[in-house]
């Protein structure tokens, strides 16, 4: 029995989708909208839910089509022209027409909710609410973005579905996610910097190779994270260690915590937790139940 195989299509507008399936996975379940009213600006052109395993692999060159990939169960990695993010439950990736994007799973396992999204208004919007400069959301509530997609789930089932409100969920959507987007108003090369930075909380990076990584002089990259963040990048990096280390304190010992977040002694550690939240970090751990 062939578990793992290859595939490559060549789709409309020189797109091209090519990656390997595994077993049954990536297993879709989705509802597809074969016609739609074209009297509505936006529509659904599927919507469901997309299931997959480790060993499955999607690369998209010259995107041909705009979707909402919202996480709901184990960990996708996602690249967008190039950049890699690792998508955590609750966090949403947003595949841009044009783009070269591809998408795996880190989990053995893995689930995320699916909107492919069309119609004459969906680049404007995308460009008037700055999503098309954005390529993954962290919300700070998904609340509202479940109810959306609930929504859309429950009228796709029904027979008739309702064009117009199809429509408005669509509109509904992408204006919650451009809210909930505190990178909107970013530009690409800072968005790259955070992510870079982000994901390298337990390594030694310099300047030298977040400004590498998001493709600008480090003159420039200061400038972008004073002007956007009003930090420098240093501190940046610093304060998402200690976030990090926060988030990890009630699970593991100050050692250990240390090491993994790459601190040269547990003693430079603890001093550099003091400074930020005015407790050391064995002090924390016992204020937390």
């Amino acid at each position: 029995m062939i578990k793992k195989q290859r595939f490559e299509e060549h789709l409309p507008n020189g797109s091209q989708l090519s990656g390997y399936n595994y077993l049954h996975y990536p297993l879709h379940k989705f509802h597809i909208f074969g016609s739609f009213d074209t009297v509505y600006p936006l529509w659904p052109n599927s919507v469901g839910d997309d299931y997959w395993h480790k060993e499955c692999f999607r690369q998209r060159k010259n995107c041909n089509t705009f979707a909402v990939e919202y996480v709901k169960e184990g960990v996708f990695i996602f690249t967008h022209n190039g950049m890699e993010v690792e998508c955590q439950p609750g966090e949403i990736f947003l595949v841009q027409m044009g783009s070269d994007n591809s998408m795996r799973c880190k989990t053995l396992t893995a689930v995320k909710r699916v909107a492919n999204i069309g119609g004459p208004l969906l680049q404007t919007l995308l460009s008037s609410t700055g999503l098309d400069r954005v390529f993954c959301i962290r919300p700070e509530d998904n609340r509202e973005i479940d109810r959306i997609f609930d929504e859309l789930y429950r009228e796709s089932e029904r027979t008739p579905y309702n064009s117009g409100k199809l429509s408005a969920l669509c509109y509904k959507l992408l204006l919650t996610l451009a809210e909930q987007s505190v990178n909107t108003s970013r530009p690409e090369e800072l968005q790259k910097a955070i992510y870079f930075i982000r994901q390298s909380l337990d390594k030694p990076i310099t300047l030298t190779d977040i400004a590498h990584h998001a493709g600008v002089s480090k003159a420039t990259l200061n400038r972008l994270f004073q002007e956007h963040l009003q930090c420098s990048p240093v501190n940046f990096f610093l304060d998402m260690k200690m976030d990090k280390a926060r988030s990890l304190l009630p699970y593991y010992q100050v050692k250990q915590v240390a090491a993994m977040l790459n601190f040269s002694s547990s003693q430079y550690f603890s001093a550099e937790f003091r400074k930020h939240y005015g407790v050391s970090p064995k002090a924390f751990r016992c204020l937390k139940p």
